[in-house]
């Protein structure tokens, strides 16, 4: 999918230790972008209004976003960034042998995408603060989180891994970088997350039948 943001650059000779951290509520978690060595202002204010257009899009939580009012849109005449995630769940759902299910309460229910907007505008960031020069970085979005060159203190960068059913635990410790982690589970809006199916019709995303039984598991 094309990233729909231009590349920002720094100016040369730029103090890079003028703004390092930024978290901002936004896509109903708290989204995190770390900097250690600093990088303009300017970088996090883009990061973060596309982290705010893509709430606008496809929040569930949101009357107002357009994945709320998909159904009400006339054949080319939802946003492309809505038709093209949308196709890009509706894909996932075979692919992934029903684990993935973005319409959790079948063909008539609501639609939520979360479950793949949230990494894939994580990746959309990454790709923003990459192009406007940071090569150390981190980018966190609830369980979804991606990091590159070195942490703080040029120490490697350690990401935790939630346990699944144990709230205040962590199941795993994942070191360096660059990396990519996502994890999701029913701990946290987890309806997305079913159990497998067999096979899957093949019909349009709007009119596809609903997934099997919840599983609990990360």
């Amino acid at each position: 999918m094309p990233i729909p943001f231009r590349a920002l650059s720094i100016p040369p000779g730029y103090d890079m230790t003028s703004l390092t951290r930024r978290v901002e509520k936004v896509m109903g978690t708290a989204v995190t972008v770390l900097v250690p060595a600093g990088c303009p202002a300017s970088v996090f204010d883009e990061a973060f209004a596309w982290f705010h257009r893509v709430d606008r899009t496809f929040s569930p939580f949101r009357p107002d976003s357009a994945v709320s009012r998909w159904r009400e849109f006339c054949p080319g005449e939802a946003p492309a960034l809505l038709d093209e995630v949308l196709d890009r769940c509706s894909a996932l759902y075979p692919a992934t042998d029903g684990w993935f299910d973005a319409w959790p309460e079948g063909p008539q229910g609501r639609v939520d995408p979360s479950g793949y907007v949230k990494g894939w505008s994580v990746d959309v960031a990454a790709a923003l603060l990459e192009g406007a020069g940071v090569g150390a970085y981190c980018i966190a979005a609830g369980g979804d989180v991606k990091v590159a060159g070195t942490g703080p203190g040029g120490r490697p960068w350690r990401i935790g891994i939630q346990h699944p059913t144990e709230r205040l635990a962590v199941a795993a410790v994942l070191r360096g970088g660059p990396r990519a982690v996502a994890t999701s589970g029913a701990y946290e809006r987890g309806a997305h997350i079913r159990g497998r199916v067999g096979a899957l019709l093949r019909l349009p995303h709007h009119r596809r039948r609903r997934p099997g039984p919840l599983d609990p598991g990360s």
